[in-house]
């Protein structure tokens, strides 16, 4: 994956992209009905995409609504998959306030982060946007209380591991920013975040805290979420550390950003620069402008477009989206969405944290668990682990013995 290649979407990611416009309205659904006209368009290329960017609920109700007669087979298979995700996203939402109100019991504040409560924020609808599992957003004092509440409420702690001592959780809680948690006899995943992203100090900047709303979700109850130019700046950056790899991030995007006008937009960028996610915002605008057809100002777009490490992001974001592997599957995919984030970094104190938790080899953390003066010799020492792992795995083959 790189900043080279096509700059247009093909048939099936421009009908993708279609469907996924928000609000819902005549625009929407002209550009739905236009894109699927294309006679370019293959259906089983289209499905395929849908599964990519786990898009099932937006394919399936901006086909229908513009009345797209797709073929039968692939029109009924969706209508299953987006009925099917719909529940889930319910269960999660259930859970999510379940969880919320349980971690406020015990005085944690707690922030819902991406799944019901932006579903619920931009789109109004929680059948839409697919989730995976539930993150919260808990301050890192309040995660000793937090940890204990999800273990009393059924979670089993994946990340870290549950009999982790204090030294190596100590360096864990420096260079990761959430625990994993899997329910002991539900089908949920639990992601609590201590930090929206893993760099501290950026997560000081964005100030999720700072500007955060409670959200009534029809039928379950109170979303505490964030809110104004502190989601919106995290929402970039999520999207830009990730690479934007699934287009549903950039929906989230363009339906926040739905009825604001150029002036808005324009705040909303500079809030993102006083926060850190200056570069991520830009890469994300200009991202909106190719795949969703959303204008920029003119002042703006000579900003963006003046700063060749914007315009390199963008160009290489939308490599990765419209790449139909998964970042993983294809070479250096998710190495170089990596490598990315040095230029994401805005200064020299960012880079170097980059390259720090990419010099940090957790099995070593995990069989040394060195105290926290020595953490130094933890980049220093990947090196020479890797080779000794690497000679352990290709040394000489052991000759059977005999019966």
């Amino acid at each position: 994956m790189s900043a080279s290649g096509t700059s247009r979407l093909t048939p099936e990611l421009g009908l993708l992209a279609a469907c996924m416009r928000w609000p819902s309205e005549a625009g929407r659904l002209a550009a739905v009905r236009s894109a699927a006209a294309d006679p370019a368009l293959d259906w089983d290329d289209f499905a395929r995409a849908v599964d990519r960017h786990r898009a099932a609920g937006f394919a399936h109700d901006g086909l229908s609504r513009a009345g797209i007669a797709a073929p039968e087979a692939f029109r009924q298979a969706l209508a299953r998959r987006a009925a099917q995700d719909g529940l889930v996203n319910r269960v999660f939402a259930r859970e999510t306030v379940t969880m919320i109100g349980a971690l406020e019991a015990a005085g944690v504040a707690t922030l819902a982060l991406k799944g019901a409560g932006l579903a619920g924020l931009v789109y109004g609808d929680l059948a839409l946007r697919q989730s995976r599992d539930i993150d919260l957003l808990v301050a890192e004092e309040d995660l000793v209380r937090a940890d204990e509440v999800c273990r009393q409420a059924g979670y089993r702690r994946l990340q870290p591991s549950p009999d982790i001592d204090d030294v190596r959780l100590a360096a864990w809680r420096r260079w990761r920013k959430d625990f994993i948690y899997r329910h002991a006899s539900r089908d949920l995943t639990l992601e609590l975040h201590f930090r929206p992203v893993l760099d501290p100090v950026r997560a000081a900047r964005l100030d999720l805290w700072g500007a955060r709303r409670r959200l009534d979700v029809p039928g379950l109850g109170a979303l505490p979420v964030p809110d104004g130019p502190a989601l919106y700046a995290y929402l970039c950056l999520h999207g830009a550390l990730c690479g934007w790899f699934r287009m549903k991030w950039l929906a989230d995007l363009a339906a926040l950003l739905a009825g604001r006008s150029e002036t808005e937009v324009e705040a909303l960028h500079d809030g993102a620069v006083a926060r850190g996610a200056g570069r991520a915002s830009g890469q994300a605008l200009l991202l909106l402008e190719r795949v969703f057809d959303r204008p920029l100002s003119a002042g703006l777009r000579t900003r963006l477009g003046g700063d060749p490490a914007i315009r390199w992001l963008a160009d290489f974001a939308f490599g990765v989206m419209a790449d139909p592997r998964e970042p993983g599957a294809a070479p250096l995919g998710a190495g170089a969405i990596e490598l990315s984030h040095l230029v994401l970094a805005e200064d020299w104190r960012a880079r170097r944290q980059e390259i720090g938790v990419w010099l940090i080899d957790w099995p070593l953390v995990q069989a040394l668990g060195l105290p926290r003066g020595l953490w130094f010799l933890y980049p220093l020492l990947r090196g020479p682990a890797w080779l000794v792992r690497k000679l352990r795995r290709s040394g000489p083959a052991r000759t059977p013995a005999r019966p």
